[in-house]
């Protein structure tokens, strides 16, 4: 198990945690849709309005059609 500062805690190699918004991901390719800007200027934005929704854990994902 890993755990954040923020509470956070998950497990499984594919899972990704964001330090910045402390949300977590379903995976590596989850984690990159949310985030947006130049390298030096990343920033988060709603994982909502790029098409992740959560599970019942609260893990952003895509949904499934």
């Amino acid at each position: 198990m890993i755990a954040c500062r923020c509470g956070a805690a998950w497990s499984g190699a594919s899972i990704a945690h964001c330090a910045c918004c402390h949300r977590t991901f379903s995976a590596v390719s989850t984690f990159d849709k949310h985030r947006t800007g130049t390298v030096d200027r990343r920033r988060c934005v709603d994982p909502v309005t790029v098409g992740l929704a959560p599970n019942r854990h609260g893990v952003y994902r895509t949904p499934s059609a």
